[in-house]
């Protein structure tokens, strides 16, 4: 079975918008050298 590291997923928040979720998942995962993108 597959282990996953602590911090493979973004803490969970609530947002005003889209882009402003957009926003946060991009400063999570930057640092670990990824994007996410629409």
């Amino acid at each position: 079975m597959a282990t996953f590291l602590d911090d493979c997923l973004p803490p969970e928040g609530l947002f005003e918008s889209r882009e402003a979720l957009i926003e946060s998942i991009n400063a999570y995962v930057k640092p670990r050298g990824y994007a996410f993108t629409t």
